[in-house]
């Protein structure tokens, strides 16, 4: 994939999910461990809610609140990962490094998971890098932007879109989504638009370590080919 000066990812997302991880009520991991192993600066409750109706003579709802985990923050905001019980996520926010940077704080950051869940089992695994296109002007056509994109009547005028297309990769069993839309610009003079591809595999998952960063190395590919195949050559030079 050529080289973006302008590159124009607002975030990248790792995310393993599991069975068997960490527990925030079974010997949970203390914030004071978490901010040592890790180097990062804050760490926050995550909680799971959960509400019921009971129908009778009169309807009676209750909710409540479980823990769920732990979202821990790099002390300049950039990079956050989480520790859930059904999996961990890593980000990065733009300004986004390269995937040498990322993949290897990604890798660190499993591994201090790892560490207090060693007997977990990886159910999913997925790669998602998500994109703003800023477009000058506010009249173009999108087929002259992007491959991919929403086939509409010229007589129409587009105000909003939201498009989400499914799309499997036999050779990885895997599925990548692709959604495009419109986003809320910076200023009057840019249209803003979502593109974010998510790779993923629910089936069959890595067991070792070597074969599930081995399968991350195929999604980064995978997505390049998917990200290149949907912005057309205007797209290229504004992002150059």
């Amino acid at each position: 994939m050529p080289h973006y000066e302008k590159a124009p990812i607002t975030e990248a997302i790792i995310d393993i999910q599991v069975t068997g991880g960490p527990s925030a009520t079974r010997s949970p991991i203390s914030k004071e461990l978490i901010i040592k192993e890790s180097g990062y600066s804050t760490v926050e409750d995550m909680v799971r809610f959960q509400g019921q109706i009971t129908m009778g003579a009169s309807m009676t709802t209750s909710a409540k609140q479980d823990p769920a985990g732990y979202r821990i923050t790099s002390k300049d905001g950039k990079q956050i990962f989480q520790i859930r019980e059904d999996g961990f996520t890593f980000s990065r926010l733009a300004p986004y490094q390269d995937w040498e940077i990322f993949s290897s704080e990604a890798k660190r950051l499993w591994g201090l998971y790892r560490s207090h869940a060693a007997e977990c089992q990886v159910t999913r695994v997925g790669l998602r890098y998500i994109n703003r296109l800023n477009i000058p002007g506010d009249c173009f056509e999108l087929k002259d932007y992007l491959h991919t994109h929403p086939e509409t009547s010229s007589e129409w005028p587009l105000r909003s879109y939201f498009m989400r297309l499914e799309i499997p990769q036999d050779d990885l069993q895997a599925v990548a989504l692709i959604t495009q839309g419109l986003l809320p610009p910076p200023n009057d003079h840019l249209t803003s638009i979502l593109l974010d591809i998510d790779v993923f595999r629910q089936q069959e998952c890595p067991t070792e370590e070597e074969g599930l960063w081995k399968l991350f190395e195929q999604f980064r590919v995978r997505k390049n080919y998917l990200f290149e195949s949907c912005i057309a050559d205007p797209t290229r030079r504004l992002i150059s």
